[in-house]
């Protein structure tokens, strides 16, 4: 056996094996004898060596970093007092998160409503007609019906799940007026009460086992230097000595770490006890975030999930209801009845040519047929006609009057009188007589002189 003396105790060590070159397996045996040294077994390769200690180094950190990670190391607590922290962050990132969302849902409403708008004043305007044209509609008023769905949904979670995330975390958290929260002073005043005690007893054994170390590193050096033959027996008597000194003091200082180490052992029970009570308290706390957040979920997926709504599910019942009642025989049918062979046509018939007296003066029109000869269109087409005026004279505003004997309207022999202009109440029509003037004197004059 060959020792192997190490600047610092190793508290990792065991039996390793590993393989080599395929098939070659390597065993290395390491224990620790009363003063700290390693003895490694068996005859290996100082590379072997190597690796073996390399195993040892990464357990032995290993076995330090779990222990720096556990929850009743001093100071470790600091991470359950801080998921109170984190938990009203989180409803803050949550509310954050929802905010977006209906910002989302808000544009994409009102995307929909200005697509279905501007694509429905083309449809209207466009060349498509009939059943196919309404099945083609519906697709816009499916898009304004959606539009109002998730306007829904965006005043969902606005109104409902965001307030509800603010109330709960105005109830759960209390801020105070020096800063923090109320919650997470009083987990972090429990884990501190609850771990003195034992970190007192373990800094007490913290200082034991660093004592008991330097003594046996003394006693070392005192065994080196006593074992060195260059020396005089004078110094060799005053070494030994010394030697022996630094034994007891070895012997002290393990009595002193064992006696603490011992007593932090006796207060370790109550005190995981005080620190699992101030935990359950903090889980306590977290358990109601971690069910509300779950409940808020669920609320805020029954908002989104539009497939649960009835209504959305009825948008798309009746657009298919539409798409599927359009007919394209009856479409063709109105097509061939209003612009093609199905439309009516006014053939050319014979027409009797019509005899026009017209009485004409600024602002004043006045058109006289026989009742035999009357054609409206004909009489409309002159009106039109004169509705120019010259500059400085206002257009004249049609006004017809039918003149004649009771009963001889549209009959031969009757008299028709059309006026056009500012002038119309200078004629009256009454049963006596076919055409009666208000001012025959001024009427008279005026024609005589047209």
């Amino acid at each position: 056996m060959n020792p192997l003396s190490l600047m610092r105790p190793w508290t990792a060590f065991g039996s390793y094996s590993w393989r080599t070159g395929g098939c070659c397996v390597h065993s290395l045996s390491i224990c620790q004898n009363p003063h700290n040294e390693l003895y490694l077994h068996d005859s290996v390769r100082a590379c072997d060596v190597a690796k073996a200690l390399h195993i040892v180094l990464c357990e032995g950190l290993a076995a330090c970093a779990i222990l720096a990670s556990c929850q009743y190391y001093v100071g470790n607590y600091k991470r359950a007092v801080k998921r109170i922290d984190d938990g009203h962050r989180l409803c803050n990132d949550l509310m954050n998160c929802l905010q977006e969302r209906t910002k989302i849902e808000k544009s994409y409403s009102a995307q929909l409503t200005e697509w279905s708008k501007r694509w429905r004043q083309l449809i209207e305007k466009g060349p498509q007609y009939g059943s196919v044209e309404r099945a083609w509609l519906a697709m816009m008023t499916e898009a304004d019906k959606v539009s109002e769905l998730h306007q829904e949904v965006k005043n969902g979670l606005m109104n409902e799940d965001i307030e509800k995330v603010k109330n709960w975390q105005k109830d759960s958290y209390h801020r105070q007026m020096i800063g923090g929260f109320k919650e997470t002073k009083e987990a972090d005043e429990g884990f501190k009460k609850a771990q003195k005690p034992w970190a007192k007893k373990l800094k007490e054994m913290e200082t034991a086992k660093k004592t008991y170390h330097m003594a046996c590193k003394e006693e070392k050096l005192a065994a080196a230097r006593e074992a060195d033959a260059s020396v005089t027996p004078d110094q060799q008597k005053k070494l030994h000595e010394k030697t022996e000194k630094c034994k007891q003091d070895v012997q002290k200082a393990k009595e002193k770490y064992e006696k603490s180490l011992d007593e932090l052992s006796k207060c370790t029970p109550q005190y995981m006890e005080c620190m699992e009570q101030v935990f359950d308290q903090c889980q306590q706390h977290e358990v109601k975030r971690l069910t509300f957040l779950k409940e808020v979920l669920l609320d805020i997926k029954r908002h989104l999930n539009l497939t649960e709504n009835q209504n959305y599910a009825s948008v798309y019942r009746e657009f298919e209801r539409t798409i599927l009642a359009a007919n394209t025989q009856e479409d063709l049918k109105w097509f061939s009845n209003n612009h093609g062979p199905g439309m009516h046509m006014n053939w050319p018939q014979f027409e009797v040519h019509n005899l026009l007296i017209r009485y004409k003066r600024p602002g004043l029109v006045v058109t006289f047929c026989s009742s035999q000869e009357y054609n409206p269109d004909a009489t409309n087409a002159v009106a039109k006609r004169e509705k120019k005026k010259p500059d400085g004279v206002a257009p004249a505003t049609p006004n017809t009057e039918h003149a004649g004997q009771a009963g001889d309207r549209g009959r031969s022999g009757g008299i028709h009188a059309f006026f056009y202009g500012e002038y119309p109440s200078l004629f009256s029509e009454v049963d006596c007589c076919p055409l009666h003037f208000k001012d025959p004197v001024k009427f008279n004059r005026e024609l005589t002189s047209d």
